[in-house]
């Protein structure tokens, strides 16, 4: 297909929801992407929820709320025939641009998406998500083939691998102290001056003495911080992903 852009007409806004996300998923921009509709309100949600430009060509109001609309000058009539010059402008070709006209007057989306050197996966996601690429060659209405392909769907989980209780506990030692005890006692030594060969008789009688008094303080000797730290890995994920292509076997030419 020559460099220009592809039209496609879609059902419903799912589709055209689900084939718009998938282009952008593989490297076209959104804004380079636009879409037409008859109805002015499923076009203005489209283009608000996907991101994409609108194209108003499309656009029918109808209904006497319309003509007083364009009486009082809100809203200019489309000519006949705008959206398809506005097809052709964009590089589709005049029966593509033709049938896609009356496409968009029959109630379908149609999608314009810039075409690139390469649209093999463009031209399957739409095909994939039931897009009509029009006429070929007059010869009729391109065969809808889904083509599909499997993406990654990767996140990341929170998992619990390992619960931590921080407590503290007493622990018992005894502990051996050596302390001197000091006694006084009045001393009284009587002896008999005849007899100094004998010992005297010696009566103590306690004035004071030291008693130990144990007391039991308690003292900060550390202190400990708990907290949390998070360290960043890199893993490295290796995974298959298939995907269809289309071929075409051609019937052999018997002489």
């Amino acid at each position: 297909m020559s460099q220009g852009s592809y039209a496609v007409a879609f059902a419903d806004e799912d589709s055209v929801s689900r084939a718009v996300n998938e282009l952008a998923h593989q490297g076209y921009a959104r804004e380079s992407m636009s879409i037409a509709a008859r109805s002015e309100k499923v076009l203005r949600t489209l283009t608000r929820d996907l991101g994409v430009l609108p194209i108003d060509d499309a656009v029918e109001h109808e209904g006497m709320f319309a003509d007083l609309a364009r009486a009082t000058g809100k809203r200019d009539a489309k000519p006949v025939g705008a959206f398809q010059s506005r097809l052709i402008e964009r590089g589709v070709d005049d029966e593509r641009a033709q049938y896609f006209q009356e496409r968009v007057r029959a109630g379908n989306i149609v999608l314009i998406v810039p075409s690139a050197k390469d649209d093999e996966s463009a031209l399957a996601s739409i095909i994939a998500q039931g897009g009509d690429l029009g006429h070929a060659n007059g010869a009729g209405l391109v065969a809808t083939i889904p083509l599909r392909r499997e993406i990654l769907d990767i996140r990341k989980v929170s998992v619990v691998t390992n619960e931590v209780v921080v407590r503290t506990e007493i622990e018992i030692e005894k502990k051996t102290i050596e302390l001197e005890l000091e006694s006084e006692f009045f001393v009284i030594e009587r002896f008999d001056p005849r007899t100094p060969e004998l010992p005297p008789q010696i009566t103590r009688i306690p004035i004071r003495h030291d008693e130990a008094i144990v007391d039991k303080q308690t003292i900060v000797t550390a202190e400990v911080r708990v907290r949390t730290e998070q360290r960043v890995d890199t893993s490295v994920i290796e995974e298959t992903v298939r995907h269809e292509e289309l071929h075409v076997d051609e019937p052999s030419v018997r002489a």
